[in-house]
């Protein structure tokens, strides 16, 4: 609430002011807290103070720890997740690009770390590509959103290395790989990403979870392109009919 949310904050100020007088600016403890109370300030929505902690924060940190360091790594989160909330996409995608690499070196291909910021750089390109085409600037070369096909099925492919075929993480980056196909026009693959999306979502998780809705939603959409009306309506009658029934009509 806004009363834990606020005694945070109050309480990252008096650590971090008491660690620049113990540690100096520059020391790691004193930056990650730096770095932490900047993202505490962005979900306040003080972005003003926020972006400010969190570039001396980031300059600080990229020259007396290096680029690669962990907390190097949770200011420019913290800037990312600052510039996301001012859907300014392009420093998004290149802080995304920076914290892929940073976790990539650390801890390898396969670690949770990695593969999930691999997942979030894709994020970044899709909506790029979304806000080009909401403003009427879309280039339909769709360099973007073909470069965000790319990420989402590499994350894809890495999450089943890690976790399995049997657990859910790899499944929403499929889901994304199977979205950004069908928004290229290429039926084809996003059918096949949605069906194992939706097969392995019931699998997992049973026939009424939210993951098969969606997948079988998004094919439905992929069968009014291709005007295979009877399928789409069909998949999306189910779809609603199993949501109505788990959720409720008024979800």
């Amino acid at each position: 609430n806004l009363e834990e949310r606020d005694a945070a904050i109050s309480q990252l100020r008096e650590i971090l002011r008491q660690e620049r007088e113990a540690f100096g600016a520059d020391h790691a403890n004193t930056l990650n807290t730096q770095g932490n109370l900047g993202i505490v300030l962005v979900g306040a929505d003080q972005l003003e103070e926020a972006e400010s902690m969190l570039r001396d924060g980031l300059d600080r940190a990229r020259s007396s720890l290096g680029g690669d360091a962990p907390e190097t790594v949770t200011i420019m989160t913290g800037l990312s997740q600052l510039y996301w909330q001012r859907r300014e996409l392009e420093p998004v995608k290149d802080l995304n690009a920076l914290i892929f690499e940073a976790n990539r070196k650390r801890f390898g291909d396969l670690h949770p770390a990695t593969v999930s910021a691999l997942h979030n750089l894709a994020v970044a390109y899709f909506l790029a590509d979304d806000r080009e085409f909401y403003a009427g600037k879309k280039d339909w070369d769709a360099p973007d959103l073909r470069r965000a096909s790319e990420l989402f099925a590499e994350a894809a492919e890495k999450g089943k290395a890690l976790y399995g075929e049997d657990h859910p993480s790899p499944y929403s980056s499929q889901f994304m790989h199977g979205v950004t196909r069908l928004n290229l026009g290429e039926y084809d693959v996003a059918e096949g990403a949605f069906r194992e999306v939706a097969e392995a979502n019931e699998r997992l998780s049973g026939p009424d979870s939210q993951g098969v809705f969606s997948a079988k939603g998004q094919l439905a959409r992929l069968y009014i392109r291709l005007e295979r009306f009877e399928e789409a309506r069909d998949l999306m009658a189910g779809a609603v009919d199993g949501a109505e029934r788990v959720l409720g009509e008024d979800h």
